[in-house]
């Protein structure tokens, strides 16, 4: 592509779509699929009606994820992020995540209406107190400092909270005999 333009119009159902990745099936190199849109997923996001998914019969194999999606002409349209499979039928759909969805939270983002942190609240309703609490990132790959720290423990039935960035997180509890 000589230069990639953002897709303008509206992508409808059996649009022929284009999708580049590098899975590992492609050993390294650049793997092609094409296929057409078999279903929009619309969402409400920041007071505007946009479409959250893009669903195709186009290939997307792991490690094409991340990649990207065109149009017949050429702009983008979103980025290849998950597939689906289906036991029964061994039917098999790609997830794409429109370039609009991530150009409307960018949007909010910057107009302030996304907070830089969020309110992290464990309510102890078990009869044993919480010692360690670990609050990671999913992305990170060690668990980092307890949470707790000069708290020391949440009680049962009590609760205990703690300002954290805005993301997906993994949590971890264990209890004084831990």
């Amino acid at each position: 592509l000589p230069a990639l333009n953002r897709g303008s119009r509206e992508i409808a159902l059996g649009d022929h779509i284009t999708v580049f990745g590098y899975p590992s099936v492609g050993d390294g190199f650049l793997v092609i699929t094409q296929g057409s849109v078999t279903s929009v997923e619309n969402a409400n996001l920041f007071e505007s009606r946009v479409p959250l998914w893009y669903r195709t019969d186009a290939e997307i194999s792991p490690g094409s994820s991340g990649g990207l999606v065109v149009d017949d002409s050429g702009a983008f349209l979103g980025i290849p992020t998950m597939v689906r499979s289906e036991e029964r039928t061994l039917g098999r759909l790609g997830g794409i995540l429109p370039f609009i969805a991530v150009e409307t939270v960018l949007g909010a983002y910057e107009q302030g209406m996304i907070p830089d942190s969020v309110n992290f609240t464990v309510n102890n309703a078990s009869p044993t107190p919480i010692c360690y609490l670990y609050v990671s990132p999913s992305t990170a790959s060690e668990w980092g400092a307890d949470a707790l720290g000069d708290a020391g423990t949440i009680p049962s039935g009590q609760s205990f909270s703690i300002q954290i960035p805005p993301g997906i997180y993994d949590v971890l509890m264990q209890d004084c005999d831990t």
